[in-house]
């Protein structure tokens, strides 16, 4: 930049000089020739008045031989047509001598009234001599020294540039300083959001592994011990969706300020993203990191006041240590965030972070990858179990439930690989793959006089997804399904992760004609007021309630006051986990709608499935009224 400038600078006031030299040039020449032409003139007048004395051609020559001091410049005596009649005694001149110079033919065509002869600069005029057929031609040499003053005004030229440069230099100077501030400026900006929460302004992930390996590096020759706390909060998305994202904005910034007082200077307070924070003691041993532990939770009892609303919050905080439960920085990190998970799931306010509960953590790693290339491989199928309508006794539907057959370890539970779906996202591809092929095997059971529902869940991913309404739609057409067939199951926690969008789903779902049940019921959070607005048209009932109502009589309660509560609400209810006659009759008893469960079948492939269907429907009997709800049942399952 700095060569530029003082380039840019220089190329002007060249350009500038050189016109500036062209301009005075141009005035003194134009000068030259004005003197040049009066004098020719008067000597001219000269001539003519010797011619009149002597009016021969060589008494002009006498004359003007005679008079050399009055002519010393280059004359010639030429008639009308440029000839020339009469050179000058100083046509002897050593620069005449020399040839090369124009014709007086040429000179009478040239409006410019000079020439360069030899590298010098000529001016000449020409008259006509008063009463006489003669023309004096007068040629000058110029005063004007072209390369003496190109070469005074290339020095003083040089001079300008130097002191321009100079000036120039001290501009540019002052210029790339300022620049370079800036830019400094910005890179400091940028270095520090790479670094830090643009929330809290704590540091974020990124600095915390470079603390946290600067750390391991110090402990590693003092032999002393590093502490890495990782802090999730509870219920914060809670506060987010009922008080807006702006309140909880202000409450993460309050409990940052909280935190950097509650640690001591060397302490680091990192901001990850969310709600959790992570806490880094970097010379910590176990007295130490159970003191700040209990600082932290005491700190967090305190009410936090935002925006004059007053708020009690608690964390689960999850605690790894080095060397004890890793060497490496970002492992450590993944330590304590599986400690923290364990400490949320238990109910703990904190945990250690222990080996035995965590002990295919690498192994669960490759699995996710596995699970994304499951599809395109084909090692997932479908199981059906059937779902029994109790009063009529017949088989009214199936769900769908899912398997990963894997090429090396075989049958794969959904309880193992599920959660890994979920937390990777690959959930949606995997829903919408049960999806397709559920109404793919519906199509084809109808076609077999089969007219059974499909049962498919749905998770709280899927729920929020935008394209699940067309999804669903698109798929029910391109296997010429009715939506009446199809049933989907949303657990309550689904729902209450964000009510206002899982409403604006389950509303459009419904209008299709598409049933909604609600899975896994009284183990989440759904209010009485929320349920009477959702569009459902059937509760699950837990199976945790269903298995023990024979040993325990708050589960019997409990269902009882679900079915009382779902019919008057005009809802279908079904019951999970039915394994034995006795759960069967009691469920018949209280007037439950649908069984499922082991007494009947687990889930098996699709030819188990028709093949235990046709059993099934060889064995029913046309339904008479009995006081035995139940009897009807034991045809499809005898004892």
């Amino acid at each position: 930049m700095l060569a530029s400038f003082v380039a840019v600078i220089l190329m002007v006031s060249l350009v500038f000089g050189f016109n500036a030299y062209q301009i005075a040039r141009d005035a003194a020449l134009d000068n030259e020739k004005n003197l040049v032409e009066q004098e020719t003139r008067g000597q001219a007048v000269m001539l003519a008045a010797q011619h009149r004395r002597t009016p021969s051609l060589r008494g002009l020559q006498e004359h003007l031989t005679t008079h050399k001091e009055l002519h010393k410049q280059i004359l010639y005596l030429a008639d009308r047509n440029g000839s020339v009649l009469a050179p000058t005694p100083l046509l002897t001149d050593k620069v005449l001598e020399i040839g090369g110079l124009p014709t007086l033919q040429a000179l009478q065509h040239d409006v410019k009234k000079y020439f360069t002869y030899d590298g010098r600069l000529y001016v000449w005029s020409s008259a006509p001599v008063p009463g006489s057929p003669y023309t004096l031609f007068h040629i000058e040499r110029s005063s004007i020294d072209t390369q003496g003053l190109l070469g005074r005004l290339a020095g003083r030229l040089v001079v300008a540039g130097l002191i321009l440069a100079w000036i120039a230099i001290w501009v540019a100077l002052i210029i790339s300083t300022a620049v370079s501030r800036r830019l400094m400026a910005q890179t400091d900006a940028l270095r520090h959001q790479s670094t830090h929460d643009g929330l809290t302004g704590l540091p974020n992930r990124t600095l915390l592994q470079q603390h946290l390996a600067a750390a391991m590096r110090t402990a590693a020759v003092s032999g002393k011990s590093v502490t890495l706390i990782m802090m999730d909060l509870n219920r914060f998305k809670e506060i987010n969706n009922t008080l807006g994202h702006t309140f909880g904005d202000a409450l993460l910034c309050a409990i940052g300020q909280r935190l950097q007082k509650t640690l001591w200077g060397r302490d680091t307070v990192a901001r990850l993203g969310g709600d959790e924070f992570a806490l880094l003691l970097p010379v910590a041993d176990a007295t130490h990191s159970t003191r700040v532990t209990d600082k932290v939770l005491a700190m967090l009892a305190e009410p936090f006041v935002i925006n004059g609303v007053t708020l009690e919050i608690d964390a689960s905080l999850g605690i790894a240590v080095y060397p004890d439960d890793s060497k490496d920085a970002v492992e450590l990190i993944s330590h304590a965030d599986v400690a923290m998970y364990q400490a949320k799931h238990t109910g703990t306010p904190f945990t250690r972070y222990d080996p035995s509960k965590d002990p295919h953590s690498l192994e669960r790693l490759k699995l996710t990858g596995e699970l994304r290339h499951a599809i395109g491989r084909d090692e997932l199928s479908l199981y059906y179990q059937p779902k029994i309508d109790i009063p009529a006794g017949k088989v009214s539907g199936a769900e769908a439930l899912l398997r990963w057959h894997h090429p090396e370890r075989g049958l794969i539970p959904p309880d193992t690989f599920i959660p890994l779906a979920e937390q990777t996202g690959s959930i949606k591809a995997l829903t919408y793959w049960v999806l397709d092929n559920a109404l793919s095997q519906c199509a084809r059971w109808n076609a077999a006089n089969m007219p059974l529902s499909i049962s498919v869940n749905l998770s709280a991913r899927v729920v929020q997804d935008d394209n699940l309404v067309k999804e669903v739609a698109a798929a029910l057409k391109r296997h010429g399904v009715v939506a009446s067939q199809l049933e989907l199951e949303i657990t309550e926690t689904a729902i209450m992760e964000d009510p206002t969008r899982a409403m604006e789903m389950l509303t459009a779902l419904s209008d299709m004609g598409i049933r909604l049940s609600i899975d896994d019921f009284g183990t989440g959070y759904t209010s009485m007021a929320y349920l009477k607005k959702l569009p459902v048209d059937e509760v699950k009932i837990d199976k945790s309630f269903v298995m023990n109502m024979l040993k325990d009589a708050n589960d019997a309660v409990i269902v009882r006051s679900i079915v009382d509560l779902a019919h008057n609400m005009n809802y279908t209810v079904v019951a999970e986990g039915v394994e034995s006659r006795k759960i069967l009759e009691m469920l018949s008893g209280l007037s439950c709608d649908i069984a499922q469960g082991y007494y009947f079948s687990k889930p098996v492939p699709v030819p188990e499935f028709e093949s235990w269907y046709r059993d099934a429907a060889s064995r029913t009997a046309p339904r008479t009224e009995t006081k035995n709800r139940y009897q009807n049942i034991r045809v499809i399952y005898p004892d």
